[in-house]
C-alpha cells in the first residue's frame, strides 16, 4: 500500500512539473493545455468512483497550491472528474481500449474547461466568465485526447500490478 501511494505521488509530481514547467509556457490561441484534468479521469477509470473521487479530490487540492483560483475549486472539478469516470468504469468502460480512452481524455478536458468557469460562478468569482471558452474547451479537449493514455499508463504504474479492485462487475457506489 505504502509503495503504491509514493508510486501515484511520484506520477502526479511528474505531470505536475510538465504541466508548470513545460505546458504552462507553451500557448495555442492564447491558450495552454492543461494535462492535470486526466490524472483524476485515470484514477477513475482504473479504481473506479470511490477511488477517482478520493484521489481526485487529493489531486485538485494539491493543484490548487499552484494556481490562483479559489482554493478548493480545482479539488471540486477534479473531484467530479474522478467519480463520473470512475462510475463509467465500472459500468463497464475498459481502461485498455485506446480509442475509449482517447475519447474519455477528450471530454474530461472539455469538461473540466466548461465546469471550472461555472462551478466559480456559483462561488461568486466571475473573472473566469471573461475568457475565451470556446478556444480553451477546444485546446485542453484536444491535447488531453492525445496525452490521455500515457497518463492512463503512467497512473496504471502508479497504483501497480495489483491495482485498487476494480472489476467489470464492480457493485455501483453511489
Amino acid at each position: 500500500m505504502r509503495i503504491r501511494a509514493l508510486r501515484l505521488t511520484l506520477v502526479v509530481a511528474a505531470v505536475f512539473t510538465l504541466q508548470v514547467v513545460v505546458l504552462g509556457r507553451l500557448h495555442i490561441v492564447g491558450v495552454h493545455p492543461d494535462l492535470v484534468w486526466l490524472l483524476p479521469m485515470a484514477t477513475g477509470l482504473l479504481g473506479g468512483s470511490m477511488y477517482g473521487a478520493v484521489t481526485g479530490f487529493a489531486i485538485g487540492l494539491s493543484w490548487d497550491l499552484f494556481v490562483t483560483t479559489p482554493f478548493g475549486l480545482s479539488a471540486l472539478v477534479a473531484c467530479l472528474i474522478g467519480a463520473i469516470v470512475g462510475r463509467a468504469a465500472e459500468r463497464g468502460l475498459d481502461a485498455r481500449m485506446t480509442p475509449a480512452v482517447i475519447g474519455v481524455g477528450a471530454l474530461c478536458g472539455a469538461g473540466a474547461s466548461v465546469a471550472y468557469p461555472l462551478l466559480s460562478l456559483l462561488l461568486g468569482t466571475s473573472q473566469y466568465l471573461r475568457v475565451p471558452i470556446v478556444d480553451i474547451v477546444v485546446v485542453v479537449a484536444a491535447f488531453d485526447s492525445i496525452a490521455a493514455p500515457a497518463v492512463v499508463a503512467m497512473v496504471r504504474w502508479g497504483i501497480g500490478p495489483e491495482g485498487v479492485g476494480l472489476s467489470s462487475k464492480a457493485s455501483a457506489t453511489w
